[in-house]
C-alpha cells in the first residue's frame, strides 16, 4: 500500500514484494507483464540485506530461500539507490518518466551515545545505545549456547547425525561463523551457509532456546555448505525444514535431560521440548503440522516433488495437486520440461498458482519459466488478486493450454495426469 509517496517504502497488503513495488509505482497489470524477465534484474537488486529492510513481518526474513516472503502489514524500504535503480529499470522498459521523491522526513540523527559494529553484509553501521544492547545480549546467550553445546555434544547425540569427522567439523564451523543482524527484528535464518542472528529484538531467548535455534539453523548452513562442496543443487524444502526442526528439538531435548540445571524445559508446538524424545512425537504433533503449513509454497524435497493446494487457513477445498519428479510439463508451443531435472515447481506463496523455475547452485535467484493454473485447482479471484494485485483482471491474459504427463509404471506409456494454463498478457 502506498503512502502517497514515490520514495521506496510502503506496506505489504495482499501479494508479494513486486506486487508492493508495482502498486508504488501505480503499474497496471498489464504494465507488469510488459516488464517480462525484468522482474528478474528488480529481485536481484533487492536480493541483498543493505539494498532492502522489511519490518513487522512475523519474525521472517524474505531472501531469495524463501521467496522473499512477506506477511501482509509487513513494512518494505529500499536504500535511497537501490530504489532508483528500480524506477530506472521501469522507466526504461515501459518508457514511462516515474519521479522518484524523497521521504517526507529524515531519519532521526544517531544518538551521541551509539556505537557501531559490523553487519552481516560486511557494513558498518551506527547503532542506538538500545540496538547496541540488544546486540550484546544476543551475543552473550549465542556464544555460551556455543559453547556448551560443544561441551554436551555427545549427550545431544549430534554425533549420530554427523557421523563423520569431517560433517562434525563443518557443522561447528558453522556455529563458529554465527554473523549478527543487529537492525533486523527478526530470530534467525541461514543464507549461503552463513547462519544469521537478528538481535534488534527487546526479548532474547534464553540458552535453551537459542541452543535449539542454533541447531536448526546451523543444519541449514551445514546443506549449503555441502552441496556448495559437492556443487549440487540446495533450495529451500520442507523436507529440510522438518529436518532442521526434528533435529533441533530432539536434540535440545537429550540436552535438557543430561543437563538440567543449564537447560530450562519449555513449550513449543503443545509439547514441552523434553517430551520429544523421538522423531515420530513431533512429527504426529498437530501443531507441528501447522507450522509445516506456513512452508506450504515450498516443494517437499530437492528431487523436486511437490503439492499444490489452497492454503489451509483461507479455503475450506482441501484438494491438491501431487506432482512427481519425473513428469513432464508441455505448454503449447513450447519444449517440454521435466521435473527435478530441467525445471521445478513451487507455489506462489499460500495460493493454487504455481510457478515453473529453476535454481541455481549458487543459490542466485531462480529462472521464472511461468505460473501454472491446474483445471482441477482453479486460483481464486482472492488468489489471483493477492499474487498479481487488486487490478487484475483475467480477462487480460491469453490461456496458454499445458499438460503434465507421467510415465505409467505398468505400461511405460507416458499419460496426461494434469492440465491447465498459463497466463499472458495480450
Amino acid at each position: 500500500m502506498g503512502d502517497g509517496q514515490i520514495d521506496g517504502k510502503f506496506v505489504i497488503t495482499n501479494g508479494g514484494i513486486t506486487h508492493g513495488i508495482a502498486e508504488e509505482l501505480g503499474l497496471s497489470s498489464s504494465d507488469c507483464k510488459k516488464l517480462g524477465s525484468i522482474w528478474l534484474e528488480i529481485i536481484k537488486e533487492f536480493d541483498n540485506s543493505d539494498n532492502m529492510k522489511v519490518q513487522n513481518n512475523n519474525n521472517v526474513n524474505p531472501n531469495s530461500n524463501n521467496n522473499y516472503m512477506v506477511h501482509q502489514n509487513a513494512v518494505v524500504q529500499f536504500s535511497k539507490e537501490c530504489w532508483n535503480k528500480i524506477v530506472n529499470l521501469v522507466n526504461s522498459t515501459l518508457d514511462k518518466n516515474i519521479q522518484v521523491e524523497e521521504p517526507l522526513t529524515e531519519q532521526p540523527p544517531a544518538a551521541a551515545n551509539s556505537t557501531t559494529e559490523i553487519q552481516a553484509a560486511g557494513s558498518v553501521e551506527e547503532l542506538t545505545q538500545e540496538q547496541t544492547a540488544r546486540l550484546e545480549e544476543h551475543k552473550q546467550i549465542v556464544e555460551k549456547s556455543i559453547q556448551l553445546l560443544k561441551q554436551n555434544w555427545e549427550l545431544s547425540d549430534l554425533g549420530n547425525h554427523f557421523k563423520t569427522e569431517e560433517d562434525k567439523a563443518l557443522f561447528l564451523q558453522c556455529l563458529d561463523e554465527v554473523v549478527y543482524d543487529a537492525r533486523k527484528t527478526g530470530a534467525g535464518h541461514a543464507e549461503k551457509g552463513i547462519i544469521h542472528i537478528e538481535t534488534d529484538n527487546p526479548e532474547c531467548n534464553n540458552l535453551t532456546q537459542m541452543t535449539k535455534l542454533l541447531i536448526h539453523e546451523a543444519n541449514h548452513a551445514f546443506l549449503q555448505r555441502k552441496a556448495t562442496q559437492n556443487r549440487i543443487l540446495n533450495f529451500p524444502t520442507k523436507a529440510e525444514e522438518i529436518e532442521c526442526e526434528t533435529l533441533a528439538l530432539t536434540s535440545t531435548c537429550r540436552l535438557i535431560y543430561s543437563n538440567p540445571a543449564e537447560y530450562d524445559d519449555y513449550r513449543i508446538y503443545g509439547r514441552y521440548v523434553s517430551e520429544y524424545v523421538d522423531a515420530s512425537i513431533l512429527h504426529n504433533t498437530p501443531e507441528f503440522k501447522n507450522w509445516l503449513n506456513g512452508y506450504q509454497q515450498l516443494a517437499d524435497n530437492l528431487r523436486g516433488d511437490v503439492t499444490i493446494r489452497h492454503s489451509p487457513y483461507k479455503s475450506n477445498d482441501n484438494g491438491t495437486v501431487e506432482l512427481k519428479s519425473g513428469d513432464i510439463i508441455t505448454i503449447q508451443g513450447e519444449t517440454p520440461r521435466v521435473i527435478g531435472s530441467s525445471c521445478f515447481i513451487e507455489g506462489r506463496s499460500d495460493t493454487a498458482i504455481a510457478q515453473m523455475i529453476m535454481h541455481h547452485k549458487d543459490f542466485s535467484t531462480p529462472d521464472s519459466f511461468g505460473d501454472l493454473i491446474f483445471d482441477n485447482l482453479p486460483a481464486t479471484d482472492e488468489e489471483f488478486k493477492q499474487e498479481y494485485g487488486e487490478s487484475f483482471d483475467i480477462n487480460n491474459f491469453e490461456k496458454v493450454p499445458f499438460t503434465v504427463s507421467r510415465k505409467n509404471p505398468q505400461t511405460g506409456e507416458a499419460e496426461v495426469v494434469y492440465t491447465g494454463v498459463t497466463l499472458r498478457g495480450k
